[in-house]
This record gives structure tokens, C-alpha cells and sequence, in this order.
């Protein structure tokens, strides 16, 4: 009778494997899965039934409590490790503690995928022997981490390659971005390429920016080291369309102009230019001005009624001779609460700046604020005579003592603003269109224009204040963050003696003592036996 009943329990074993099996390859539970598992579970319980006394007094043996106890605490081991495994599937922490944070994402890449309105997919079209396969499956694992809205898929063109025809893939290792019904195609590994990807197909609508000409400005299209053709193309990269214009052959800023920028002019503007300035800001218009230490006197005075004051002085800073630098090159280290400036903590370089500062009663309806100031050892000085001769020195009460502000920003309330100009009568008023109720103008001042332009747009955080600022002033306040930088390479130099020990140490003198101990461990035994 026990041969059947133990058959019975070796078909019940069988059938809770495969049906175990069939479990993972299904990823659910059929009816067929279903049908294998209570068959394997009533075959066992009449395996169990059928011996139980054999059962029970194994188990009153010694050998066997051990043993059990034994099963039991490795359940219980596993299901702890499992239960760790679920959680960390589920919830888990990446830590980065490489310097450059080479496997994190860029702040501004999170910030990015944490505001995705909707799905983004990522088609990565790779042939399995591409070099580049892995370091993309990293990427787009690092991408997955930081949004549910995010997802991607590996196809092989040449096992797919009606998929590849339908996104006119002209090469492997192309990764199509879609979002909707646009697409993007990016050549690349590069985090700042597949990000500014995402940037473009996400963005609703393509933004507008304008660059004056006309008064000595780096051209936006000139590769020269004076040129602003880098951050041209950093702008493009963000799906900003960018456009020069000269203000004298227009009778009003061109209505699609998102951001008229004013690009270190070195002379002054022409009024009928000023005037075309301040009817855009009064407007509602957002502004970008980059002021030289140059003559630009008139613009300045008209800054004045926006909440701003422009120094006529030169910034010296002592901080940035101790650094390696210029004195008239000052480092810019401290940065004040403000949306462009949030979480900023990297250094920038802003050669031969001039101070901005803000009016402490800048009228009603506006908001000024300093968004930068140098160190505590500089000055704005106001003697150009005493510069030229390397004799300059801070005077008190004639010079701006340090900290200097060089940049500063201002908010617009239109329906707020005390006019200068004189109340027009009830009649005029009658006559007049009726303002846009809540509408706001931005302006954004730096004193400084070489600061952007080829020579020192990359340096450090250069690049990443103007493009924050660009942002802030176009109302794209989702691209406000610092960039993807590129990996830096930390490659370890080792002297020849450090090489030999490298050696020596984990290959010979380590698994040398191992042998060793273990020979006098074993020969000590053998004599105390």
C-alpha cells in the first residue's frame, strides 16, 4: 500500500514543479497553472495522510528537530532576503559617490523628468555587438529611476528592420525620442543630446529670442573668441529659436519676440531705439541686457525707471588675483534667493564688469532683487585714469565697497506701475485701451557681456547663469537647473614602486600568508591528534 501512496507523492512533487515553472515562464496564473497546482497539492496531502505515523516519528527523532530547524531558518533567511529584494525592486536608492557624479543624472535632466506631463518613449535601435549598447542601457536605466513617465525598449535594426524604416533609421545606435506625435532622433550617449531631445519634442510651443546689432555687439553667428555663436547653439540646443535684429529698421519689437536681448552695445542707442525698448517692457515684454563698462549712458538712465542702477565704475577684485586670475576678471562665488539662481552654487568669471545695484524704493509695482554679488576684497572703481596705470586702489566715499552686485533682475506689475509721466485727463482715459489686468514685464541686468561670449561661456558656471536666466525671463522655468556636464576623466598615475607593490600585494605576499596559515593550522592538528 505505501507504493502507491509514495508514487502518489513523487507525481505531486513533479506536478509542483512544473506548475511552479509554467508560473514564471506565464508571468499569471492560468487555469492550466491552476489545475497543475491543486492536483500537486492533493496528491502530496494523500502522500502525507497515507504516511503519516512514519511522518510523526521521524519527526520525534533528535537528528530531525535539527534538521528541521535547520530548513526552517534558511525559509526564513530567504524570505527576508526576498522580501529585502520586493522592496528594493520597487522602492529603490541609487548612490552615486563617483566626484563628478558620472552615473547621476544632471540637476537639470531630474528636474526635467519630474514635471513630464505625459509618457515619453525612448526606441533605442542598437545592434547587439555595438560598443556603445552599454553605456546607453545605463543611461536609460538612470532616466527610467527618475520618472514613471519614462520608459524605453533595445531593437536590434537588423532582427527589425520594418521598425527601422518606419523612424527612416539611417544609422545603429540612434535613439528615437517620441512624445506624442513628434519625434527626435539623437546620434549619441550624451546626456545633455538626449535631454535637449526631450526639451524640444516636450516643449508646446518654439519661443522666440532676439539679439540687437547695430552698436558694436558680438554677433550671435560669430565663431571668433568675442562671438556669442556658442551660446547661440546652446539656445538651439533647448529649442529656442534665435534672431538678430536692428532696431533701427523697426517700427516695433516683432510681436513673436519671446526676449529681446541687448548684447553689450558700444556705443550708445539712437532714442528712437530706447524708445521702442521700454514700449516692449511696458508691454509686457521680457528683457535681457548685458551692460559693458561702456558709455551706454542713456540706457542706463531709462534702466532706472525698471528699479535698476548702473554704476559708471569698473569692478577690481583681489579675491581673483589669489585665484590665478585678473583682478579686473572677478569671481562671483555668492548668489541670492531667486528662482534663476536656486540651488546655484558653482563659481563664475564676469571680466571687466560694471556693479548693478537696485533702487531700495524702486516705485510701485516693482520687484527688484540682486542675483549675484563679487567677494568682500573688491570694488567698483570709478577712476579709469588710475586703472590704466595699475594704480588703482579703493577710495572711500568715492568707490563702491565690495561686495559689488554685477547682476540683478526685476518684475514688472504693469496695472502697478507709478508712471512718470503726467495723469491723463477722464477724457484721454476714455480713449485709452484698458490695460491687461495681472500682466508683468521681467528685466534682467548683467554688468558684464564678455561673460557669454566663446572665450568664457564654458567656463565653469557661466554658461549655466545665462541660460538660467534666459529661461526665467521666457518663463520656462522647468529648464532652470545646472546642466549636463561631460564625464571627466580621473585617470589613476602610479610611480613604479607604487606599480611593484600593486603587484606584489594581492598576488603573491596575500595568497602567500593564506597558505601559510592554513599549512600551520593543518600540520598543528595532525600533531595534536
Amino acid at each position: 500500500m505505501n507504493k502507491p501512496i509514495n508514487i502518489a507523492g513523487l507525481a505531486g512533487l513533479g506536478l509542483l514543479i512544473v506548475g511552479a515553472l509554467f508560473y514564471n515562464i506565464k508571468g499569471r496564473l492560468t487555469p492550466s497553472t491552476a489545475g497543475l497546482l491543486l492536483g500537486a497539492g492533493a496528491l502530496l496531502l494523500i502522500y502525507f495522510i497515507g504516511n503519516f505515523r512514519l511522518l510523526k516519528a521521524k519527526l520525534s527523532q533528535r537528528s530531525t528537530r535539527h534538521g528541521l530547524n535547520l530548513v526552517l531558518m534558511t525559509i526564513i533567511v530567504l524570505g527576508i532576503i526576498g522580501f529585502v529584494q520586493i522592496i528594493a525592486t520597487k522602492r529603490h536608492i541609487r548612490y552615486d559617490l563617483t566626484e563628478n557624479k558620472r552615473y547621476s543624472l544632471s540637476p537639470q535632466s531630474q528636474k526635467l523628468l519630474s514635471s513630464l506631463p505625459e509618457k515619453i518613449t525612448v526606441l533605442c535601435f542598437y545592434t547587439e555587438s555595438h560598443r556603445s549598447k552599454p553605456i546607453m542601457e545605463e543611461l536609460m536605466k538612470q532616466y527610467e529611476y527618475y520618472s514613471d513617465k519614462f520608459e524605453y525598449q533595445f531593437i536590434d535594426p537588423d532582427r527589425n528592420p520594418a521598425q527601422a524604416r518606419q523612424y527612416q533609421l539611417k544609422s545603429d545606435g540612434t535613439a528615437i525620442i517620441i512624445y506624442q506625435d513628434k519625434t527626435e532622433s539623437v546620434l549619441s550617449t550624451n546626456e545633455e543630446d538626449i535631454t535637449n531631445a526631450i526639451i524640444k519634442v516636450t516643449r508646446k510651443k518654439s519661443r522666440s529670442i532676439y539679439f540687437t546689432t547695430g552698436h558694436g555687439e558680438a554677433g550671435i553667428d560669430n565663431t571668433d573668441k568675442d562671438g556669442y555663436s556658442l551660446a547661440k547653439q546652446s539656445l538651439e540646443n533647448q529649442a529656442y529659436q534665435v534672431k538678430e535684429i536692428l532696431l533701427m529698421r523697426e517700427k516695433e519689437i516683432p510681436t513673436n519676440c519671446d526676449l529681446l536681448v541687448v548684447n553689450g552695445p558700444q556705443t550708445d542707442l539712437f532714442d528712437e531705439e530706447i524708445e521702442l525698448i521700454t514700449q516692449y517692457i511696458d508691454q509686457g515684454g521680457k528683457a535681457l541686457f548685458l551692460l559693458d563698462p561702456s558709455p551706454a549712458s542713456e540706457l542706463s538712465r531709462t534702466l532706472e525707471r525698471y528699479g535698476f542702477e548702473i554704476g559708471s565704475d569698473m569692478v577690481v577684485d583681489r579675491f581673483s588675483r589669489i585665484m590665478g586670475g585678473d583682478y579686473l576678471i572677478p569671481i562671483v562665488t555668492k548668489y541670492h534667493d531667486h528662482d534663476i539662481t536656486k540651488g546655484f552654487t558653482i563659481m563664475s568669471f564676469f571680466p571687466l564688469a560694471r556693479s548693478v545695484k537696485v533702487k531700495s524704493s524702486p516705485g510701485e509695482g516693482i520687484t527688484a532683487s540682486i542675483l549675484a554679488e563679487t567677494s568682500s576684497d573688491s570694488w567698483g572703481e570709478t577712476d579709469r585714469a588710475a586703472l590704466e596705470r595699475g594704480e588703482a586702489q579703493y577710495d572711500e566715499g568715492k568707490d563702491l565697497k565690495g561686495p559689488v552686485p554685477i547682476c540683478a533682475a526685476s518684475i514688472i506689475e504693469l496695472d502697478k506701475i507709478a508712471r512718470k509721466e503726467e495723469s491723463p485727463t477722464a477724457a484721454e482715459k476714455e480713449e485709452e485701451e484698458p490695460a491687461a489686468s495681472g500682466k508683468k514685464a521681467r528685466v534682467v541686468v548683467f554688468g558684464d557681456s564678455e561673460f557669454a561670449n566663446n572665450t568664457y561661456f564654458a567656463q565653469v558656471g557661466n554658461s549655466d547663469f545665462f541660460l538660467n536666466a534666459v529661461n526665467w525671463l521666457a518663463q520656462e522655468e522647468t529648464l532652470i537647473s545646472i546642466r549636463p556636464r561631460s564625464p571627466k576623466s580621473t585617470p589613476l598615475t602610479l610611480t613604479a614602486s607604487q606599480g611593484r607593490l600593486l603587484f606584489w600585494l594581492p598576488i603573491v605576499i596575500l595568497p602567500g600568508l593564506v597558505i601559510v596559515i592554513g599549512s600551520y593550522i593543518i600540520i598543528h592538528r595532525r600533531r595534536r591528534g
